[in-house]
């Protein structure tokens, strides 16, 4: 586990590639949001990306998967604080492959225990940027 003190600003911390299929984009839409362009391509058809198209909280919910993975599971966190600035780019599509990362803006020694830190986060399909974020998490301090 990384304290606080061992993550350095402008560390950056790339994710590994995840495919999205259209029976995820379907399942996570049925269950969590449940507009018609994320439910099927028949119904998809009629709507403005005139296909079926990610949820935006499916597409943050592949962010903290990947950021978890990349970053997050090697720090002692305490907690996440915040998700501020998200910004939904672009669509997510059947078939498209989420890369990204996170890259380390921030660190705030303000707590006997923990520090704040700061991230700028990402994602890109083969098309361009999807996603971008900032992320708050506090990371324990070396005890």
């Amino acid at each position: 586990m990384m304290y606080a003190e061992e993550i350095e600003i402008g560390s950056r911390f790339d994710f590994e590639s995840y495919a999205m299929t259209a029976e995820e984009i379907t399942t996570f839409g049925a269950k969590w949001d449940p507009l018609p362009l994320h439910l099927s391509e028949d119904i998809a058809d009629g709507t403005a990306f005139g296909r079926l198209v990610a949820s935006g909280v499916h597409t943050l919910a592949v962010f903290q998967r990947l950021a978890v993975l990349a970053a997050f599971a090697q720090w002692d966190i305490f907690a996440g604080r915040r998700l501020d600035d998200v910004k939904l780019l672009a669509p997510v599509f059947p078939g498209d492959s989420l890369t990204g990362g996170l890259e380390v803006q921030g660190i705030e020694f303000n707590h006997p225990g923990r520090a704040l830190v700061t991230c700028f986060g990402w994602l890109d399909t083969s098309r361009g940027r999807t996603l971008e974020l900032v992320a708050e998490s506090y990371v324990n301090r070396r005890p």
